[in-house]
């Protein structure tokens, strides 16, 4: 809110109506011509089919990204045993996948253009691609019986699902055109959502699969973990076939807006 407030201060010029410019032509009425640019209409938007694919695939996305900054230090420190120093530092390997695939994605986005010479499907593939094999790493780490195995399955994991990042941020801008801003704010809620929900559901799933028992008087509580990454697995094979759905090419027009070129 202390940010809404100075940023209200700082650029409450910006919203007054521009003054005289004498290199801009006039009017009729001589005041300058100034493009009358509309806003992207909400149900304009909505009924591109490929938006709202996008945008499936983004709860998706993010969603599944809060269990690697939520639980899975609590994954390594209770199911796998590892002390509080070794588990700081193999919750951090999915993070370092997480950096070096959106590194990566971007080199393998601009080859797969040049390779197959069509954006539209050098995007969903590599952003299906990923997410495939992503939610395949994610099966192999409830079959492993070494926790550092799996630490760094999980690494490999990001890895590949966040090299469709930068595919992301540039289907953004292909499916917007001139309206990218809005399609990238439409996004960013949807991962928002994502990121909301999602916890939610992760707990109650680890909750399901809690079973509690009393050794020496105390009560102890087992969770089997395995629920909880096949559920991540199933996010990212959806999120894969969403992005087999989504046509960058199919920029969304407004045709109410006479600026804007067919």
């Amino acid at each position: 809110m202390a940010y809404g407030v100075v940023f209200a201060l700082a650029y409450r010029d910006a919203a007054k109506p521009p003054g005289r410019d004498p290199e801009l032509p006039e009017s009729g009425q001589g005041q300058p011509a100034v493009s009358s640019r509309r806003m992207l209409p909400w149900g304009q938007a909505w009924r591109n089919g490929s938006l709202r694919f996008f945008t499936l695939q983004q709860f998706l996305d993010a969603g599944s990204d809060v269990a690697y900054v939520s639980l899975i230090g609590t994954y390594f420190l209770r199911a796998r045993g590892f002390d509080i120093a070794k588990t700081g530092m193999l919750a951090s390997l999915p993070l370092w996948g997480g950096a070096l695939g959106g590194i990566a994605g971007g080199w393998l986005n601009d080859r797969a253009m040049g390779w197959t010479g069509s954006r539209r499907w050098s995007r969903s593939a590599v952003g299906c691609i990923g997410k495939v094999i992503g939610g395949f790493m994610l099966v192999l780490v409830v079959r492993q019986s070494s926790g550092l195995a799996a630490a760094w399955l999980l690494c490999a994991a990001k890895f590949f699902s966040d090299w469709s990042q930068p595919t992301t941020w540039g289907t953004c801008t292909d499916l917007g055109g001139r309206f990218s801003a809005t399609v990238f704010s439409i996004i960013n809620t949807a991962g928002t959502l994502g990121g909301i929900v999602m916890p939610l559901v992760f707990g109650d799933v680890l909750d399901r699969f809690t079973t509690h028992s009393t050794v020496a008087g105390k009560v102890l509580a087992t969770t089997d973990w395995g629920p909880l990454f096949l559920l991540l697995t199933a996010m990212y094979l959806a999120s894969g076939v969403c992005w087999l759905l989504v046509d960058c090419t199919d920029t969304i027009k407004a045709p109410d807006d006479p600026t804007y070129p067919d």
